[in-house]
């Protein structure tokens, strides 16, 4: 089922392309990656903490962040070995620099239903999301 599940987003990576363009906002660029580069982007489960970290919904969000690891590292990998890039994001924006020279952003937080961006560079990034 997981193998399934992998298959699947890989797949999504190449066949999904939509995003969450952001028009004029002003964003501070302390918050803002740039990503200049082609490279497969992953955008980590957000942190959260418990009170007690015994309990169910505890235990749900580990396995969670467990599988994300995994799935992950195994994508990482594979694109690597196919001579492609792979970064974790590192701030809640993401600005992509498309071939019009316009910019393209992504709010990590406000779309939470992806795990990774792949970007050609120029191109618009395509998202891979939960919902397959």
């Amino acid at each position: 089922m997981k193998k399934g599940i992998l298959i699947l987003s890989v797949i999504a990576l190449f066949a999904a392309g939509c995003g969450q363009q952001t028009g004029t906002s002003v964003f501070h660029p302390d918050s803002t990656q740039t990503i200049n580069e082609t490279c497969l982007i992953f955008v980590c489960p957000e942190e959260q903490n418990f009170e007690d970290e015994n309990s169910e919904e505890a235990e749900r969000y580990f396995t969670i962040v467990d599988d994300f690891v995994f799935y992950s590292s195994k994508t990482a990998m594979r694109f690597k070995e196919a001579g492609i890039n792979c970064i974790a994001a590192e701030k809640r924006y993401l600005s992509f620099t498309l071939d019009n020279n316009e910019k393209y952003i992504v709010d990590t937080k406000k779309q939470g239903n992806f795990d990774a961006l792949l970007y050609k560079k120029g191109q618009m990034p395509i998202i891979a999301t939960k919902n397959l």
